[in-house]
């Protein structure tokens, strides 16, 4: 096999393999964010339990005559904030599991790559422009990759340095309109799913603690 294959053939799985170290370190990203969302929540309500907790051990060492004639109606109102916690906490812990991002194999890469899953007919349009762009890139990518620089003394890394740079600069266009698709593809704003952000303190009947 001679070297002019040897680059053509190699530098688009080069600029392949980078595009895929991208999209792993996207995966990762969104995985770190969504632990912290989960954390979040859990530790808002740890705080919260560990308030009323405190709060009870205090009023327990109380004597009789401080804790006065709605003794019964405080401890009645700590359990109900105890149980206000729970069902908040594990309310918003259920929709951020609803929402946690889902693992990337083999065929959800491949059908995001190609932009299997748009149904908006702009973004559909758009998806035909963006795979042209991508296949007139790599077939640039390997006539590059064909062309011998022996007489040039760049050695072969060199040389698959340059047409992997090559065919990457020229799936840029092709990536502004991956992200074109991506957006035009969004839904209604009515229909997105707002992130909870920080849990507050759960409204309680009679009052919060």
């Amino acid at each position: 096999m001679s070297q002019e294959i040897v680059i053509a053939l190699l530098s688009p799985l080069i600029t392949a393999a980078v595009a895929g170290l991208g999209l792993l370190l996207k995966e990762w990203r969104d995985n770190r964010r969504w632990e912290h969302r989960r954390a979040a929540v859990l530790d808002q309500g740890t705080r919260q339990v560990a308030f009323i907790a405190g709060w009870l051990t205090a009023y327990g060492n109380l004597g009789e005559e401080q804790r006065g004639p709605e003794h019964g109606a405080h401890l009645e109102r700590a359990r109900s904030d105890l149980d206000a916690v729970y069902a908040s906490v594990n309310a918003q812990v259920a929709e951020v599991e609803a929402h946690r991002p889902a693992r990337t194999t083999w065929a959800t890469l491949a059908s995001s790559l190609l932009l299997l899953g748009v149904r908006r007919p702009w973004a559909k349009v758009v998806r035909v422009l963006y795979l042209g762009v991508v296949l007139l890139a790599l077939s640039l990518g390997l006539m590059m990759g064909t062309i011998s620089m022996d007489g040039s003394g760049i050695s072969v890394l060199a040389q698959l340095g340059i047409s992997a740079a090559f065919t990457a600069f020229l799936l840029v266009p092709g990536g502004l309109l991956y992200v074109l698709a991506r957006f035009l593809d969004r839904p209604p704003r009515s229909a997105v799913v707002h992130d909870l952000g920080a849990p507050g303190w759960p409204v309680v009947p009679g009052g919060g603690v």
